[in-house]
């Protein structure tokens, strides 16, 4: 949620627009960009398909797709976003592929050992770069529409 105070409904829907579209323009983006809009109810649903990197070096590329979608619902003086619909797509046509959901991969119950102590090896590395993508696309779209 990010207060916008001053701005109407569709000052905050454009900003919000403008913010999703970069996002569908960086770098590691394999297939991005708005996917519906509706400018009566102020409201954005971007798709994004982007590489998500655990590792790179000369030898070694470590990474996975990574699949979400941002709806942004505008209204006046407030923008919120939600960030859902993430899915996985990792060793893609090899006999390790793995295609799953963060529920199913990176939620609570299924990616912290029993005691609660500790990320459980396998999907911790999808759970930190899980939390670290959506911490910088949340710090860039609010950066963008203030």
């Amino acid at each position: 949620d990010v207060d916008m105070p001053g701005l109407s409904a569709q000052q905050v829907y454009d900003k919000a627009y403008v913010a999703l579209d970069s996002i569908a323009a960086e770098p590691d983006q394999i297939k991005s960009g708005i996917a519906l809009v509706n400018k009566k109810d102020h409201s954005i649903a971007a798709q994004y398909s982007e590489w998500m990197t655990f590792k790179k070096n000369f030898v070694n590329l470590d990474r996975s797709k990574f699949n979400y979608t941002i709806i942004a619902n505008c209204t006046d003086g407030h923008l919120a976003l939600t960030l859902s619909r993430m899915t996985y797509i990792y060793d893609e046509g090899r006999p390790t592929a793995l295609k799953t959901t963060a529920e199913k991969w990176i939620a609570d119950k299924v990616a912290i050992n029993k005691k609660g102590t500790k990320l459980l090896p396998g999907s911790a590395k999808f759970r930190r770069a899980t939390i670290n993508r959506k911490d910088a696309i949340f710090a860039k779209i609010q950066r963008l529409v203030k």
